[in-house]
């Protein structure tokens, strides 16, 4: 497993936060559980288990894995990465709050390879494996191909509910990168950002847009009033899960 760390601008030091509650208060629909620190530590035990025993399970298609770097040290990532059986790329995150999330990483790694992106893209946090992540987690990031996209994460019930700081960011990630409007009915109901997307879903959306965003996100990372997080989270899958549909209404 070869590991590239790519620094796009200096990223600064993110705040501390308590690591066993993730910064967030548990939403009304999780499990008391799922959040609990013996729960998490478990399924994460659990996780690692599973990967070290499918590490050697080949990838079904050229894919790069990019790990979003929130609050995790390099260490911290690579105890668990080093199991996923492919190579995968580091991307800082550049924030100093929980607005922005993987967000800008993310959009980051879009932005810098656009024109040299792989069959399939897997953008992680630096989690990894989670209360949040499926029991097949590790065995899909290496062998799923989805046409657009496919989420790595648990179906909750809130997908569809967006608060109002979650729909200020939503109506912007529209109105730059898609031209369109959100549909709350187009949500797949998965919980969290981690999902493997094809080249084709990321391509439906022109280069100088995706530069756009991530510019107006880096630059509004500190307004409460936006969490780009959350929104992003909302808004995957209307704007990757329909590619071959989408293609036709993108302006």
């Amino acid at each position: 497993t070869t590991t590239s760390k790519v620094i796009s601008s200096p990223a600064p030091k993110p705040e501390a936060r308590d690591d066993t509650n993730d910064g967030f208060d548990c939403p009304d629909h999780c499990a008391a559980a799922w959040r609990e620190p013996w729960y998490k530590r478990q399924t994460k035990e659990l996780h690692l288990e599973v990967m070290r025993l499918t590490a050697s399970i080949p990838a079904a298609t050229q894919r790069a894995i990019v790990i979003a770097q929130n609050v995790k040290s390099d260490e911290e990532i690579n105890s668990w990465a080093q199991f996923l059986g492919a190579p995968y790329i580091i991307v800082p995150s550049q924030h100093t709050t929980h607005q922005t999330a993987e967000s800008v990483a993310w959009l980051r790694y879009i932005v810098d390879f656009y024109d040299k992106l792989p069959e399939h893209i897997v953008f992680l946090t630096d989690a990894g494996p989670d209360w949040h992540s499926t029991a097949d987690w590790s065995i899909r990031i290496r062998t799923s191909a989805p046409i657009c996209r496919e989420s790595l994460g648990r179906v909750l019930g809130d997908a569809n509910k967006p608060w109002a700081r979650d729909m200020n960011a939503i109506a912007t990630i529209f109105e730059v990168l898609a031209k369109s409007h959100y549909d709350p009915d187009l949500s797949d109901g998965f919980c969290c950002s981690e999902s493997i997307i094809s080249r084709k879903a990321i391509r439906q959306y022109p280069l100088e847009r995706y530069i756009e965003l991530h510019d107006i996100i880096f630059e509004t990372r500190h307004e409460a009033h936006r969490h780009w997080g959350f929104g992003f989270e909302r808004s995957y899958a209307q704007l990757f899960n329909h590619c071959e549909a989408m293609a036709a209404l993108i302006g």
